[in-house]
C-alpha cells in the first residue's frame, strides 16, 4: 500500500476499522473559547529540535551518575521507592494511556481519570499527545511500509550500512525528519483530540509536564528525606536513570527491536514486521506482545493466551472492576482462532 493508494480514508481497507482511526476523520466541532492546536512551525521547530538531544543528554548523564553513586554508597530502599513509583506511574500513564486510550480508544475512562492519564503519560517525553496520537494512528495504517513515520524498515537494502541507517532513523532520526510532521499532522489523524480543550492544553505544556516528571522525585526525594543528598539521588534515579530507561524501552526495544525481531503467532493486520519479544513484556509494561497488539490493534488487553502476561491489560481490568473504566475491547475467540498461525521467528 503506497501512500497515493491509501492518501484517503475511504481508500483504506475494512481491515483497519479495528484500530477505530476512522473516528477522528469524521467532523468535529472544535470549542473556539478554548485553547487551539496550532502546528509546529519557525521557531517552535527549531526549540524541538534542540529539546530531545537536550534531555537525552541530561537524563544519560544522570543515568551514568546513578549507576556510578551505587559503588559508593549503594542505592537506598527510599531511592528504589521513588523510582519504581515514578516508573510505574508514567509507564502504566503511557502504555495504558497514551498508546491504548487516546490513540487506540480501545476503552473509555471517566474524565477526571483521562485527564489524570494525559499528564502522567506526557511524562514519558516521547511526544505531546496530539502528535503522539496522530504519529500512531498512521504508523498502523501504513505499518513498515511506506508512509510509516518510523519504521525501521525506512530504506529497502539489505547492506549493513542501510540496516543501521534505518535503526537510527526508528530510534532516534524520525524526529527530525521534516516530513513527519506532514504526512503525520494532527489536524487529520487526531481530530477528536483537538476538539478536547483539556487535551489540547496538555499538549501545549508538554515541555512543562516532561520537566515536572523531573522535578515530582526530586521533591518526593527531599520529603522523605530532608536532606540534600537524598534530594539529588532522588533526581537521579526516580528523574534522569527512569527517563532514560523508559526512552530505550520505547524507542529502541519496540520501535525497532519488535519490528527486526521476535516470534509472530499471529497474522499482522498490515502484514508488517511487528513480533513478540517475551522476555521484555514486563518491564515495557505488555507492549512487547507486539505482534499480539499489532494483529488487535483495537484491543485493550495483549495477553492473547494464557500464559503471558501484561501489566497494562492488568491495570485496565482493575479500572474496569472499580466501574472507572468502561467499554473495554478484547478480540474474540472467533478472532483469535482467524488470524492465529504457527509462530515463525523473522530477523
Amino acid at each position: 500500500m503506497t501512500i497515493q493508494q491509501a492518501d484517503y480514508l475511504a481508500e483504506i481497507s475494512e481491515q483497519y476499522s479495528v484500530t477505530e482511526v476512522t473516528e477522528v476523520f469524521q467532523p468535529v466541532e472544535v470549542d473556539d473559547r478554548h485553547s487551539k492546536y496550532t502546528p509546529l512551525s519557525g521557531i517552535r521547530k527549531w526549540i524541538r529540535y534542540a529539546w530531545y538531544p537536550i534531555i537525552d543528554i541530561i537524563s544519560v548523564i544522570g543515568a551514568i551518575a546513578a549507576i556510578a553513586s551505587v559503588q559508593h554508597q549503594g542505592i537506598s530502599w527510599i531511592d528504589l521507592g521513588i523510582l519504581l513509583f515514578m516508573f510505574n506511574l508514567v509507564g502504566l500513564a503511557g502504555e495504558a494511556g497514551m498508546h491504548r486510550l487516546f490513540a487506540h480508544k480501545s476503552y473509555k475512562v471517566v474524565k477526571s481519570l483521562r485527564i489524570i492519564l494525559a499528564l502522567a503519560g506526557s511524562m514519558t517525553g516521547e511526544a505531546p499527545i496530539l502528535e503522539y496520537v496522530a504519529y500512531h494512528r498512521r504508523h498502523h495504517i501504513y505499518a513498515d511500509q511506506e508512509g510509516d513515520p518510523h519504521t525501521p524498515h525506512y530504506i529497502a537494502s539489505e547492506k549493513l550500512l542501510s540496516r543501521l541507517r534505518n535503526i537510527w532513523h526508528s530510534f532516534f532520526g524520525w524526529k527530525y525528519n521534516s516530513k513527519t510532521n506532514q504526512i503525520a499532522a494532527p489536524e487529520r489523524y487526531a481530530k477528536d483530540l483537538i476538539a478536547e480543550p483539556a487535551m489540547v492544553m496538555i499538549n501545549n505544556y508538554f515541555y512543562g509536564i516532561v520537566l515536572a516528571s523531573f522535578l515530582l522525585p526530586t521533591l518526593l526525594g527531599f520529603l522523605f528525606t530532608g536532606t540534600a543528598s537524598g534530594t539529588w539521588t532522588a533526581f537521579l534515579w526516580g528523574g534522569c536513570f527512569r527517563f532514560c530507561v523508559m526512552t530505550l524501552m520505547g524507542d529502541l526495544i519496540i520501535r525497532v527491536g519488535c519490528h527486526l525481531f521476535g516470534t509472530r503467532p499471529f497474522i499482522d493486520q498490515a502484514n508488517s514486521h511487528s513480533a513478540n519479544i517475551w522476555f521484555l513484556a514486563i518491564p515495557t509494561l505488555g507492549l512487547a506482545w507486539h505482534n499480539n497488539h499489532h494483529a488487535f490493534p483495537g484491543s485493550a488487553l495483549l495477553n492473547i493466551d494464557w500464559w503471558q502476561i501484561d501489566p497494562s491489560g492488568s491495570f485496565i481490568s482493575l479500572l474496569e472492576k472499580l466501574g472507572w473504566a468502561g467499554n473495554v475491547k478484547r478480540p474474540t475467540p472467533e478472532q483469535i482462532k482467524a488470524k492465529r498461525f504457527n509462530p515463525e521467528i523473522v530477523g
